[in-house]
């Protein structure tokens, strides 16, 4: 970690259109793979491009592209995008290219969050912004080496909190000894940037995979880098953390795969629960099973940790249809 200089990319901006805010996607329809394997924090085994976009001055992505799509409000269709976008990163996998056929989606670093001076986002399909707060990994109690068990379920509370983050409970007090700082912006602790996820239309599904998620790696010196599976130099230690919702229909499926903890919440309810410093884990949920009302819309929060070297795996798929495109929560705008 390093304080912050990363060039805003707004100046991509090829026009701006109304703001609107609903971005129901519809299903995808392309065809192409899945996943698989590749090497984790703390063991082993877990698992692409130039479509036409406008990049909105408050952030977020408003397309530019021939597809079929749900309307947004105000009447706007929103399309998936189909190619990775413009100025976004494809994701990574391992150097020799063994995992290539397996990675999905893409990713733009969009700045740091003190930069960003309007975090609203506008219509989107299938890009989703979220928060990445860097931490130096060996000078934080709760990043750098193994903190066992790797298995941690139950570090916390199955309701999430009245502030849309996850609740520390009394178990398991060695894995995580400073959690407060994980998902809050904490001076001299981390750094908060904003990132863009691009998830690729895979069948029937919307996927983002890749066994090398290193989103922050241009954000800091060699110094500050630890070795990844190939050897190569990658910022370690940041956690991700999104806010979006979206318009139950039924028979949608949500499934996260990687290292380390991920914690994801439906209705302010924990539906998986993957904490712990291990290798890559997967947690799925049917979301038919959780009771909820077709046509009303849920919010949906996911929180992650990448707390170890050597690997940074990150999976995410889904069938759900998002209605918002990822928010960043008041209390966390930079004042």
């Amino acid at each position: 970690m390093s304080t912050p200089r990363v060039t805003l990319l707004f100046g991509l901006v090829l026009a701006i259109p109304p703001l609107i805010t609903g971005c129901s996607s519809g299903a995808p329809s392309d065809p192409d793979g899945s996943g698989a394997a590749s090497t984790g924090s703390g063991g082993a085994a877990a698992v692409g491009s130039g479509g036409a976009l406008i990049l909105a001055t408050g952030g977020g992505l408003v397309i530019d592209d021939v597809g079929s799509g749900g309307t947004g409000s105000g009447g706007m269709p929103t399309m998936i995008i189909r190619e990775l976008p413009a100025g976004f990163t494809a994701a990574e996998g391992a150097l020799a290219g063994t995992d290539a056929d397996q990675l999905r989606g893409g990713f733009q670093l969009i700045g740091a969050l003190a930069d960003v001076t309007n975090t609203e986002t506008t219509a989107c399909a299938n890009v989703l912004r979220v928060l990445v707060r860097d931490f130096t990994t060996f000078s934080h109690p709760d990043f750098g080496g193994l903190k066992p068990p790797a298995d941690a379920t139950g570090m916390v509370a199955a309701a999430l909190g009245t502030d849309r983050k996850p609740v520390r409970t009394e178990l398991l007090p060695e894995v995580a000894v400073q959690f407060e700082d994980w998902y809050a912006n904490v001076d001299a602790i981390n750094v908060p940037y904003v990132v863009d996820l691009w998830l690729e239309p895979d069948l029937e599904q919307f996927v983002f995979d890749s066994s090398r998620f290193f989103p922050l790696d241009s954000v800091t010196t060699d110094d500050d880098k630890q070795e990844d599976a190939d050897d190569a130099l990658r910022n370690f230690g940041f956690t991700t953390e999104l806010h979006t919702s979206f318009e139950y229909q039924g028979g949608e499926t949500f499934t996260f795969r990687g290292d380390d903890d991920v914690f994801v919440f439906v209705n302010a309810a924990l539906v998986v629960d993957l904490g712990g410093v291990h290798g890559p884990v997967e947690g799925s949920v049917a979301i038919d099973d959780l009771g909820l009302t077709p046509g009303a819309v849920y919010d949906l929060d996911l929180f992650q940790a990448e707390r170890n070297p050597f690997g940074s795996n990150f999976r995410l798929e889904t069938t759900l249809d998002f209605t918002e495109c990822g928010v960043i929560l008041p209390d966390d705008v930079v004042k």
